[in-house]
């Protein structure tokens, strides 16, 4: 093989290795978004109790089909303390929020 072929092949390989490093520093912070937790982590689409993304928040990884009614089987507002804490988000939400 000749010297540029041997640097095309390095230089494949360098940015093979950038690119799976950047996928894997990826996978870990979607990974480190724990759904249900009251934090409005990284991969997480976050739903507030006022305006302006204010008061409780629920806090969702992926699709919810159905938020549900009423407690005990709704998914409610996880922040004690602030306002709409333990409301069903159903029709409750007035705010959102999409962290990439």
């Amino acid at each position: 093989m000749s010297a540029i072929g041997k640097r095309l092949v390095r230089a494949s390989l360098a940015v093979g290795g950038s690119v799976a490093l950047v996928l894997a520093m990826a996978g870990t912070a979607t990974a480190a978004a724990k759904a249900r937790d009251g934090v409005c982590d990284r991969g997480e689409f976050c739903l507030y109790w006022g305006a302006n993304m204010t008061g409780s928040l629920s806090d969702f990884v992926g699709s919810i089909p159905d938020y549900g009614n009423s407690q005990p089987t709704c998914y409610d507002f996880k922040i004690p303390g602030l306002p709409g804490y333990g409301e069903c988000v159903k029709n409750n939400a007035m705010s959102a929020w999409n962290v990439r």
